[in-house]
């Protein structure tokens, strides 16, 4: 049972959608990025992480640090499918009003994120 299962998806806002592969160095900076924009943001908000098969150490640092973030969640692909799989799972996963996809490689500020909200 995932931590956003009795969560309506109207209840929801905002919808994270941080697309990662093989980003050990840079995941945990984007999900905090992220978490620290929804201080900002009314609503209920959500962050889903998908995981596109990652083998460097990514799936076991995104489990440690979403462990503690109720409005948080992983799906992990077993292998790497690529970035459509990441955009169509995304959609159909998310449960926000709005959904948006920031990769985890932070090459765009979280202010992105507040700014259109």
């Amino acid at each position: 049972m995932n931590k956003l299962e009795n969560q309506n998806k109207k209840e929801i806002n905002l919808s994270v959608v941080i697309m990662v592969f093989n980003e050990v160095s840079t995941i945990q900076e984007a999900i905090l990025k992220v978490n620290g924009a929804f201080d900002e943001i009314s609503g209920n908000n959500e962050i889903v992480v998908i995981d596109d098969g990652s083998d460097d150490g990514t799936t076991e640092l995104i489990d440690e640090v979403i462990r503690d973030l109720n409005y948080a969640r992983v799906i992990n692909f077993p292998e790497n499918r690529g970035l459509g799989a990441v955009y169509k799972t995304g959609l159909k996963e998310a449960h926000g009003e709005y959904i948006t996809f920031f990769p985890a490689d932070n090459q765009f500020s979280p202010s992105i994120i507040k700014e259109g909200s």
